[in-house]
């Protein structure tokens, strides 16, 4: 299924959704958008359930200039249960950030690590990323974990904006009980539109993972988009774009997927 449309002034939104049998139940979405001067941003979601990777999940995007943030995220797999979180940014001068997260069990108790979420021993993750400096150059990232003994793993990635603004990327936290996670990414394209990648996970009863990504111009209001996922077992996706078309009326479309037993799609248009 392709859908295609263009807001009001003319930037252009492609989604591609493609999903596949029972064997492997696939389901992808692409969205690409053009902005009036032909800047794209490209997202890409893939989910699919493997033999022992049920629940694999990649999200990258790109921009004209080659400013990149991927994010790739590895459930749970049957035999040994690992969670992997890969955070990968580059900026015009080649400035990389990355962040690897592993996440197994085994006999020993502090080597179980997760994020945003209780794990299956009740392990709990607390990250804490913390906002730019005064001198807006510096962003901190604290990752904390306790075991069920109190062991405690800090790790801490500190990293330099190297040139203008327009690829500035903001991360931020904010937790108290440990159970939230807040990821910003912010970024500024040369015509000045600006996309903020929120990542937000509570975990407190029931897995809470929402995925908000907005791209907009700063005088208008029409390129919203709205992405967001929310799930017990990390197995539906829903994705939501609102667009204003040019008599001022209000675009929205809905899509939730299902892929426990099988790859289901369904879109909605309001």
């Amino acid at each position: 299924m392709r859908i295609s449309s263009r807001s009001r002034d003319n930037t252009r939104v492609k989604l591609n959704i493609s999903s596949r049998s029972r064997d492997n139940t696939r389901v992808k979405l692409n969205i690409s958008s053009r902005s009036t001067d032909n800047t794209r941003v490209k997202l890409n979601i893939r989910r699919w359930r493997m033999r022992s990777r049920d629940n694999t999940r990649k999200i990258s995007s790109r921009s004209r200039d080659n400013t990149r943030v991927k994010l790739n995220i590895s459930r749970w797999s049957r035999d040994n249960t690992r969670v992997k979180l890969n955070i990968s940014s580059r900026s015009r001068g080649n400035t990389r950030v990355k962040l690897n997260i592993r996440r197994w069990r085994m006999r020993s108790r502090d080597n179980t690590r997760k994020i945003s979420s209780r794990s299956r021993d009740n392990t709990r993750v607390k990250l804490n990323i913390s906002r730019w400096s005064r001198d807006n150059t510096r962003v901190k990232l604290n990752i904390s974990s306790r075991s069920r003994g109190n062991t405690r793993v800090k790790l801490n990635i500190r990293r330099w904006r190297m040139r203008s603004r327009d690829n500035t990327r903001k991360i931020s936290s904010r937790s108290r009980d440990n159970t939230r996670v807040k990821l910003n990414i912010s970024r500024w394209s040369r015509d000045n539109t600006r996309v903020k990648l929120n990542i937000s996970s509570r975990s407190r009863g029931n897995t809470r993972v929402k995925l908000n990504i907005r791209r907009w111009r700063m005088r208008s209001r029409d390129n919203t988009r709205k992405i967001s996922s929310r799930s017990r077992d990390n197995t539906r996706v829903k994705l939501n774009i609102s667009r204003w078309s040019r008599d001022n009326t209000r675009v929205k479309l809905n899509i939730s997927s299902r892929s426990r037993d099988g790859a289901e799609i369904t879109p909605e248009s309001n």
